[in-house]
């Protein structure tokens, strides 16, 4: 699956930002592991 990242899943993951840390980790790691494709848009960074 390909998925959209969006900025706040970057910023969540690296402050560790509760509630969303756990979701977000699980995001980047999905694709880390070649689950699913991630995007991030160039605007964002």
């Amino acid at each position: 699956m390909r998925v959209l990242i969006d900025t706040n899943i970057i910023i969540d993951l690296v402050q560790n930002r509760e509630p969303h840390s756990d979701n977000a980790s699980r995001i980047i790691n999905s694709c880390v592991k070649n689950e699913n494709i991630g995007y991030i848009s160039a605007h964002s960074l």
